[in-house]
Order: structure tokens, then C-alpha cells, then sequence
């Protein structure tokens, strides 16, 4: 596995297999949210995981993403659960994001980070 894109979706074996606290366990769908750059010179990448339940959809950091190959049911991307992966963890390169999906999962990656854009 190797060519990654930002926006793509991606399906990683995500190595913390344990349930602790509120931190994505197990195997899980994500999409790439690191800038181009970093995915081609790193051996790593930034994901934000996606989950299947639908809760807590009014928050700014949740974004519904849905019609989407490899994705089973609606899911959600939270984009306060971000995490750096090895690319090696990648199991399979799924679909990608559309141009406007991908420009509400960056307002939601703003909001989570508390970043403001000035004008």
C-alpha cells in the first residue's frame, strides 16, 4: 500500500485493540486527513476515524458521510478522534471524498482544533 491522497478512505488495523475510555478500538474505517506532503515523504499517516453510531450530530466536529463504497452503513467522521498511523496499518484503500465532503470535514477539523481562518 502506498499512493495515499487526502480524502481518501481508508480501512486500518488499528492497532489498540482494548476498549479504554472514549479512544477508537479495534479495526476501523478513516479518511486521510494529512496535507499531500506529509503522505508522500512520510511513512505515516493523519487520520480522523469514522463511526457507525449516529450520536451527537449536532456537534461541529461530526460530519455524516454516507453513499460511500466500503462503508456498510451512514457513518460519522469525528474529527476529535484523530490519530497518526503507520501506513503499514492500512488494510485497504476504500473510496474517496468528495470535493464538498472533504470541505466540511476541514470546517469540522478546524472547529476541533480551535483554529480560526482570518479573512
Amino acid at each position: 500500500m502506498g499512493d495515499f491522497k487526502r480524502g481518501d478512505i481508508v480501512f486500518v488495523d488499528n492497532p489498540i485493540k482494548k476498549p479504554h475510555g472514549h479512544v477508537v478500538c479495534g479495526n476501523h474505517p478513516a479518511v486521510v486527513i494529512q496535507n499531500q506532503a506529509g503522505n508522500d515523504h512520510s511513512g505515516n499517516l493523519i487520520v480522523a476515524y469514522l463511526t457507525s453510531q449516529l450520536k451527537k450530530l449536532e456537534l461541529p466536529t461530526h460530519i455524516v458521510l454516507q453513499h460511500y463504497s466500503g462503508l456498510r452503513k451512514v457513518s460519522v467522521l469525528q474529527a476529535e478522534q484523530l490519530a497518526t498511523i503507520d501506513k503499514g496499518d492500512v488494510i485497504s484503500v476504500t473510496d474517496h471524498l468528495t470535493d464538498a465532503d472533504m470541505a466540511r470535514v476541514d470546517q469540522a477539523l478546524l472547529a476541533s482544533l480551535g483554529l480560526e481562518v482570518s479573512a
